[in-house]
């Protein structure tokens, strides 16, 4: 397998995806049996792979439809001036209000992309810096154990949903003040701002 992963790289025709499906295939087989199909059935997470799915279809159709394009006209203010500062401030807060609703950061990202660059444009922000943001927070949103990894861990039953958000909230309100205390200052440095 690990030949086959090193030859995708230089043969496009060699799917990593199809290596990695017949890899696991094999563990199957009568002769080999490293896997039994109980113990594979157990210890997969199927809510995790359930819940990456709807959420994903359920943003392309949002994309698809323009909910995006009318969350910019209707919902968001027409003019807005913020400093850069103040601008990541309200990007990282808006981020980790929405993942409550959308909460996989990949469809989050692909819902809200055209919402912050329009944004960037009505407060006179490059657009990168915003987009920048919103690729962190989307990442670092654990408020709820809803979101991929969360939620593997949350399947095991350890904890209660009520319990991440006491142990977390603190963590996404450093977040927020570190990214609009850091962002603008990067952006700075890097030529964004």
């Amino acid at each position: 397998m690990m030949l086959f992963w090193m030859m995708s790289s230089f043969f496009p025709v060699i799917e990593v995806a199809v290596v990695s499906l017949f890899g696991c295939t094999l563990f199957f087989l009568p002769g080999i049996r490293i896997l039994t199909w109980e113990q594979y059935m157990k210890a997969v997470s199927w809510t995790s792979f359930i819940l990456i799915g709807t959420v994903l279809c359920i943003a392309n159709t949002i994309v698809a439809n323009g909910v995006s394009e009318w969350f910019v006209t209707y919902v968001l203010p027409s003019s807005l001036s913020l400093s850069t500062m103040g601008g990541v401030f309200f990007v990282a807060v808006m981020i980790f209000v929405i993942m409550l609703v959308v909460p996989v950061a990949p469809a989050l990202i692909g819902v809200l992309t055209p919402v912050i660059v329009s944004l960037a444009a009505t407060m006179g922000i490059n657009p990168a810096l915003l987009i920048i943001t919103l690729g962190l927070c989307a990442g670092n949103c654990y408020l709820f154990p809803i979101d991929t990894i969360p939620l593997i861990t949350y399947t095991a039953g350890y904890y209660k949903m009520t319990d991440m958000p006491k142990a977390t909230i603190w963590m996404q309100l450093a977040f927020i003040i570190l990214a609009t205390l850091w962002l603008p200052l990067a952006g700075l440095i890097s030529g964004l701002v």
